[in-house]
């Protein structure tokens, strides 16, 4: 992994593991595992935060962020936001402004949605 080169130039003090084809539960239980323990190798301190340089990780960070009390963004508002439905049904509650869209969900929806245009 690029990240575990890291190590190696002095940019990071450790490298955390994780086997991401695992199903999502495995993998947030192998996190946090391996976050918790930081501090017992007398490399490093405990977690201050995390954070992500790859989208698809976002909704595990928040995850990873809320159960161990860490500052970050919500699990909530990290689905939202990633829901393009979500995040306009939300802005229209609020009274923002956003351009009429439905969510398609069968073939019928398709020809029903289009009439409306």
């Amino acid at each position: 992994s690029w990240a575990k080169s890291l190590v190696d130039e002095g940019v990071i003090a450790k490298f955390l593991p994780v086997d991401m084809s695992q199903s999502g539960d495995k993998v947030f239980e192998d996190a946090l595992k391996h976050i918790k323990m930081l501090g017992e190798d007398g490399k490093t301190g405990t977690a201050d935060g995390i954070c992500t340089f790859v989208e698809l990780s976002v909704p595990l960070v928040a995850r990873l962020s809320e159960a161990l009390g860490l500052p970050g963004h919500t699990p909530a508002a990290v689905d939202s936001a990633r829901d393009k439905h979500a995040t306009r049904a939300c802005m229209a509650r609020c009274g923002l402004p956003t351009p009429r869209n439905d969510l398609i969900r069968s073939e019928t929806e398709v020809e029903q949605a289009g009439k409306k245009a």
